[in-house]
């Protein structure tokens, strides 16, 4: 994905929204931004949380979630 499909996806969603990332703290690989989902973060510490997509039907909620956008890498 290039800055420029980056932006433009950024730019339809709610500015308040949390950015969270796939992770690997220690740096050991890099990939490509693959994709962006919208969803729900908890932090279960001030380094890392959950991140999930609800599911209208079965009205999975957290009060303890925050709206977030995740950016997914290829690999």
């Amino acid at each position: 994905m290039t800055v420029a499909e980056l932006i433009a996806k950024l730019q339809e969603l709610p500015p308040n929204n949390i950015v969270v990332q796939a992770k690997d703290g220690e740096g050991n690989g890099f990939s490509p931004l693959s994709e962006i989902a919208v969803g729900l973060y908890a932090a279960e510490t001030t380094r890392s949380g959950e991140f999930w997509t609800p599911d209208a039907e079965d009205g999975d909620e957290d009060n303890e979630a925050d709206s977030a956008v995740c950016l997914w890498p290829v690999n």
